[in-house]
């Protein structure tokens, strides 16, 4: 709407409100204290604004909140661990402000919690046992901040998760393996840009749902799971920069011959890998979908197969190769 100046303390006094949105505005100075006043309030909405300062505590005093949404202001200090206390929150989105600290595990008390962004911070420490255990998480943004350590097994085993977007920290560690990634509803799953290490994990191909895979730019090792090919819907394919290997005594990448059955895959990249062998003639199959094919910088031989050129809707090449 345009609207623009502080948010009066005066809004404190309309005590049955229930719903309150101004966001994508330009409201600057502090989210006033009587914010906590509104003891009726469910849903608050402050987003794209220039709000600035901490969080007000007494945000916990309203306790029928089930949608907090101050994304994209100036907030600063720490998340306020009171929030955990409502017991009806399903929508926490504290994204792309300056908020400092770790996340408190007191967190992982609000059950109800299905949607948690604190995208774009500087959080630090690391992701809280206790909140990877949340029964009916379905979506997770932590991307670009200071977190690291291992990433709680926990977090790969729920039922409800559709989106796990922790890309741009330091994560440590391993996958698990053995079938211990269960998320059969998955739709996006980013970890690019960590360092994370090992095998990228095969149960990932039971996620049939997946339609953005950003593995790159860590340190697996090891062949790409052959199976991904059973990702019918994968868009998105992105595993350069890593140290991934051919599948041992394939000639052919054999995991890019099982992902032309991806028939709405438009991007992949496998660059600055150490994948050896030749590419598939199969790759023409893509011929309708795929656009960025980067595979270059790895140790491949043989022929440019003729089937590239059926690729129609191709507009990024990259097959230089060091050897």
């Amino acid at each position: 709407m345009g609207l623009e100046g502080t948010i009066s303390p005066h809004v404190g006094n309309l005590s049955f409100l229930q719903l309150l949105d101004i966001s994508n505005n330009s409201f600057y100075g502090h989210l006033t204290d009587e914010i906590g006043h509104l003891r009726h309030l469910k849903t608050l909405y402050l987003s794209d604004n220039m709000l600035e300062g901490n969080i007000p505590l007494g945000l916990h005093h309203c306790q029928r909140l089930e949608e907090i949404s101050l994304a994209a202001n100036k907030f600063s200090g720490r998340i306020p661990k009171e929030l955990s206390t409502l017991p009806s929150l399903s929508f926490l989105f504290l994204g792309q402000n300056e908020l400092i600290g770790s996340i408190p595990p007191s967190f992982g008390n609000t059950s109800s919690l299905e949607l948690l962004g604190l995208e774009m911070n500087h959080i630090y420490g690391n992701i809280p046992t206790q909140l990877a255990q949340l029964p009916n998480l379905k979506f997770i943004n932590l991307q670009t901040n200071y977190l690291k350590g291992p990433i709680p097994p926990s977090i790969f085993n729920t039922s409800s998760m559709l989106e796990i977007i922790l890309n741009l920290n330091a994560f440590s560690g391993n996958l698990p393996t053995n079938n211990g990634i269960f998320l059969p509803n998955l739709e996006l799953f980013l970890l690019d840009d960590n360092q994370l290490t090992g095998n990228i994990p095969s149960s990932l191909c039971n996620s049939s749902k997946l339609t953005m895979l950003l593995l790159a730019a860590n340190l697996f090792t090891g062949p790409v799971p052959k199976h991904l090919g059973n990702l019918k819907h994968l868009e998105r394919l992105m595993l350069y920069q890593n140290q991934l290997t051919n599948e041992p005594g394939s000639i052919e990448l054999s995991f890019l011959t099982n992902l032309t059955n991806c028939t709405s895959l438009v991007l992949l990249g496998v660059e600055l890998n150490k994948l050896s062998g030749i590419l598939p003639n199969s790759i023409g199959n893509l011929s309708n979908s795929l656009e960025i094919l980067y595979v270059n910088k790895n140790q491949l031989i043989g022929t440019i197969p003729k089937e590239i050129g059926s690729l129609r809707n191709l507009n990024v090449l990259a097959l230089v190769a060091i050897i």
